[in-house]
Formats: structure tokens, sequence, C-alpha cells
């Protein structure tokens, strides 16, 4: 059976090398323009041209960069996902100054234990 698969395999190979693609249609007409490169984040497509038959390099539009500028809410990277990798600083205070608050709040009742004053300083209860 191996022997079999083998012969197979060879004799396609052998039938797409003695026949090659025919390269009498060029993939483009002389002068002609395509839109090339990316569309998504940041990033903007570019146009190229063909010459004798052939695409030529994409010029124009704006790139990905290598990595993304944390916090500018932007996606840099063109991947698709906005500020990948970044600590999330402005969360990360918030919490922190809310556990500020809640800390002074909590000293503040353990001084006063729960005491409620009126505003002449003359105990409620």
């Amino acid at each position: 059976m191996r022997l079999f698969v083998f012969a197979v395999v060879c004799i396609i190979i052998l039938v797409i090398a003695a026949h090659p693609a025919r390269a009498e249609d060029p993939a483009c007409k002389e002068g002609e323009r395509r839109i090339c490169g990316i569309d998504t984040g940041i990033c903007e497509p570019g146009r190229s041209t063909c010459r004798d038959g052939v695409w030529g390099a994409c010029d124009g539009g704006i790139w990905p960069k290598d990595s993304e500028t944390c916090g500018n809410s932007l996606d840099d990277n063109c991947d698709g996902a906005i500020d990948e990798n970044c600590f999330p600083w402005t969360s990360f205070v918030l919490i922190g100054i809310g556990m500020l608050f809640l800390g002074i709040g909590m000293i503040y009742m353990q001084k006063n234990k729960g005491e409620r004053m009126l505003s002449d300083g003359v105990s409620k209860d």
C-alpha cells in the first residue's frame, strides 16, 4: 500500500512539473491602481500601482506601530484591541482613593465609637 501511495505522489509531482502555470495573463493591467494595507485602528490603507503586469509596493497609508502607546485610547498596532497589555492606572488610582476614604471613615467611627453629636456638642444619646 505504501508503494502505491508513493507512486501516486510521484506521478502528481511529475505532472505538475511538466505543466507549469502559464503567465499569459498578467496579474494586473499597466497603470491600474488598487487599495492595499490595513484599515483597522490608527492604520489607513495605501495604494499599489501595476507596473509590467505586477503589483508594486503599497505606498502611502498609515502602518501599525510596533507596540501600543498606553493610555491614548487608540489601537496603535492595528490589531483591533485598544491599549492591550497596558496597566489600568485610572482604575487603580480610583480604587486607591476609595479605599483611603473608607479607611478614614472607619478610623473616625472607631474614634467616636458611633456617637452622634448635635451641632452644639451635646451627645444625642
